[in-house]
């Protein structure tokens, strides 16, 4: 038997890639006849679709009660399959290739990052795999990097603190998410949502708002000179700064200082996802959502490398790449005369476009070589021209300029000026007209000790205004930057280059906290409501305050890097939350109530069996009162009024007995599409409650005349409980005799030996009398109806 190593990476683009490289063509099927792998005699290649296993919800280990009494929630964390059912054929394809006994060994192929590793040891894990693991550990997708990494294969136990450190952060999220989320739902009867990164991030548009709003604004005054230079000295009072303006004008201005510097501006960045999400709010208004959606769209069509990544930064292998996609955009009549100045100048790929080191599981966001301009929306046609016009940028020349300060005096007040000359636009020819700052340049050129006349000298009014409300360009960029508001040495070193929250969920968060009325968005900005300002000022600091991010990612990086115990991590969040739930026990709290709370009346119709809350008529479904799904804080309790199975709808009344744990009887539908009454009974389970049908007691219609035991009635026919032990069996359709027997007909055949069949004729309704016979073929029994004269 040939042996093969089976290759797990995270995504189908990657596991694409790497049978290319490996050689693994073959598409393989698994029995689903949808999910597949590639394979050649050395390999099998097969990819996740994210996190196909996770430790799952209070549900999954007996936390269904919605009481203060039931939390803290703490349980002995098991790996268990997602509640995604549509990943359930690709789970069983990935468990049979684990257990193949061809496959020899595993290796493992996701991100290289902390997220990745973690995907694939949950899946390991899940499986009870013992085979071999290695790790082939690659960020770019190039055929070179993915053959240096399977040349370089490593043990997986290399990697062992690294999913460690995943491990622990997922665990600990959990807790931290459940138990505060779930404290404050019940608390305050409405959804809440409590994480590590949105409430802290809640917080800072809070303080924000609050700034804006407590604002206060103060106004002065100073002079201004015809060509723009102002003066240092301000005025409180308006009627002054006319007086001195008014003296001033006419006066001899002197040049006291024409300062020339040169000065330049380095190319910008490749884009991160991050980047990306802030230039197009920025140019296109576009939510951090919406980017990231259009940006999964390219990705899918083949048109952009892989959009959720933290990097700015390619790797060695993308040097040729990079020259090559620059030629193949110089096909296109729009891009051509720029490429070819650049060709001509010589492309700059140096370390602000590679860098090996600040690349982790994927490197920036870049085209790909499969360039067009058709078969996409205005809206993605748009975010793919930024994402190309941002790696032209960085393949430019610096943007450099001579800086110039001009001082003037003129009557004793110092005025003060600066202006640019360009030398060299570079990049900046392809920005926007805006960022060019062409209006610094004026047309008067000044050189120091020279004079001119005063003439047209004004007031300007200077009001200090507040700072701006949040929009997801600023939003990000403060997630991208949280070190920026820490303090402390440590922890601020701890997020620096990281933020909080991932590329690939802040956008996620943001909408998380629109969709939940802590924030709402207008048009471009980002403000607190009331709810959600009052919903941070009624928690605890510890639950709110950025530093617990940086404090949990200090401790993740030391785990990472020397495999320290979690234990002192894990005793001080649960102890975080055992005071936060005996503080908020034992102190008057003022509810904090929701104003987006529905506000329609429904028909109660019983209690529910999870919360004890009340279950209402919704129209379509019944629903208990906090309904939302328990990821969002909600029971989560709903059946549907219709069932593919039932005829009809289930009915009010029905419901209510169900719920007091009482059967219905339904009219039921067969495959055949037959109708027939059964008993259900509502079983409560996770995520949804479901109808299970009871089966209907036997009713004995008679001893069996062969075998003495009892004789019931079935689809098609009636039949002895012995089965084929005995064989008496007497079908409900007699085509010999032109009779349908019924349950009362068998009953008097088997007491009493014969019975009476109504029959219809042409002449009409006709009654007679057939008792029971047998005959023996091939020894075997067989039953007759004859019929007595």
């Amino acid at each position: 038997m040939t042996k093969h190593k089976l290759v797990i990476a995270e995504k189908p683009s990657v596991a694409q890639n790497i049978a290319q490289t490996l050689g693994a063509h073959k598409k393989v099927y698994g029995r689903d006849g949808k999910n597949y792998c590639y394979c050649n005699d050395d390999y099998y290649v097969i990819n996740a679709v994210g996190h196909l296993y996770d430790i799952g919800t209070p549900n999954d280990y007996g936390y269904t009660d919605w009481t203060l009494e039931s939390l803290p929630i703490l349980p002995d964390f098991r790996i268990m399959p997602t509640k995604d059912s549509s990943k359930d054929g690709l789970r069983q394809f990935i468990s049979e290739l684990m257990g193949r006994n061809d496959v020899d060994e595993i290796i493992c192929a996701t991100d290289a990052a902390r997220e990745g590793e973690l995907i694939f040891r949950h899946i390991y894990d899940a499986n009870g795999c013992t085979k071999p693991c290695k790790r082939a550990w690659f960020s770019s997708m190039t055929e070179e990097a993915i053959k240096t990494a399977f040349s370089n294969l490593k043990p997986i136990s290399d990697y062992d603190n690294l999913y460690k450190a995943a491990y622990t952060r997922e665990q600990l999220d959990w807790i931290f998410g459940m138990n505060g989320s779930r404290l404050y739902c019940v608390l305050d009867k409405t959804r809440h949502m409590v994480g590590r990164v949105k409430t802290p991030l809640l917080r800072i548009i809070v303080d924000r708002d609050n700034e804006i709003d407590n604002f206060q604004s103060n106004t002065a005054y100073k002079l201004t000179l015809a060509n723009g230079a102002i003066s240092t000295a301000e005025y409180e009072d308006k009627s002054l700064a006319e007086d001195e303006a008014s003296k001033a004008n006419g006066k001899t201005v002197t040049v006291s200082k024409a300062e020339r510097k040169n000065m330049s501006e380095n190319r910008p960045l490749l884009h991160s996802l991050s980047t990306l999400q802030m230039e197009a709010n920025d140019r296109l208004g576009f939510s951090a959502q919406k980017t990231l959606d259009i940006a999964q769209s390219l990705y899918e069509k083949r048109l952009i490398t892989y959009p959720r990544t933290d990097s700015n930064y390619l790797t060695d292998d993308m040097r040729i790449p990079i020259h090559n996609l620059a030629e193949i955009l110089a096909n296109y009549t729009e891009y051509k005369e720029r490429i070819d100045k650049l060709l001509e100048n010589g492309l700059n790929i140096d370390e602000r476009i590679i860098d090996e080191a600040k690349v982790s599981d994927h490197h920036a966001i870049i085209p790909t070589n499969s360039i067009r301009f058709t078969g996409m929306t205005e809206d993605e046609l748009a975010v793919y021209r930024i994402i190309i016009n941002r790696l032209l940028c960085a393949l430019d020349s610096k943007y450099e300029y001579i800086q110039i300060t001009y001082e003037f005096i003129c009557n004793d007040i110092t005025y003060r000026l600066k202006t640019k000359e360009t030398i060299q636009l570079g990049f900046k020819a392809y920005t926007d007209k805006s960022d060019l700052d062409c209006d610094d340049e004026i047309a008067v050129k000044y050189a120091e000790g020279d004079t001119f006349s005063a003439d047209g000298i004004s007031v300007k009014e200077c009001v200090t205004k507040p700072k701006k409300h949040f929009t997801d360009k600023t939003l990000l960029s403060v997630m991208d930057n949280i070190d920026n508001r820490i303090s402390d040495g440590e922890l601020k070193a701890a997020v620096s280059g990281k933020g909080i929250g991932t590329p690939a969920t802040r956008a996620g968060i943001i909408e998380e906290l629109i969709g939940n009325h802590h924030i709402d968005r207008n048009n471009k900005e980002i403000i607190s409501t009331q709810f959600g300002r009052d919903f941070i000022a009624s928690i605890p600091n510890t639950l709110k305050a950025v530093e617990r991010t940086a404090e949990w990612e200090q401790f993740f990086d030391i785990i990472q890097k020397t495999g320290a115990d979690s234990k002192p991590l894990f005793d001080n969040v649960i102890s975080v939350i055992n005071d936060t739930i005996e503080y908020e026990k034992n102190h008057t709290r003022d509810i904090v109530k929701n104003p987006y709370a529905p506000k329609k009346t429904y028909v109660v119709v019983g209690k529910c069996p999870r919360c004890g809350g009340e279950i209402v008529d919704k129209g379509k479904f019944y629903g208990c009162t906090s309904y939302e799904s328990k990821e969002n804080c909600g029971c989560g309790f709903t059946l549907n009024k219709s069932h593919p199975f039932i005829s009809g709808e289930i009915k009010p009344e029905q419901i209510t007995l169900l719920l007091d744990g009482k059967s219905v009887s339904l009219r039921s539908i067969n495959r055949e599409n037959e109708q027939y009454t059964v008993e259900y009974i509502l079983q409560d389970a996770d995520p949804f409650p479901k109808l299970i049908r009871q089966q209907a007691e036997k009713v004995s219609l008679g001893k069996c005349p062969w075998c003495g035991k009892n004789v019931y009635e079935g689809k098609n026919n009636f039949y002895c409980e012995s089965g084929r032990d005995c064989g008496f069996s007497i079908w409900k359709e007699d085509r010999y005799n032109s009779l349908n027997i019924t349950a009362q007909n068998v009953k008097e055949l088997l007491n009493k030996g014969k019975s009476k069949f109504s029959k219809k004729t042409l002449d009409g309704t006709i009654a007679e009398v057939y008792s029971l016979s047998y005959r023996e073929k091939d020894d075997k029994k067989y039953v007759n109806l004859t019929k007595e004269k």
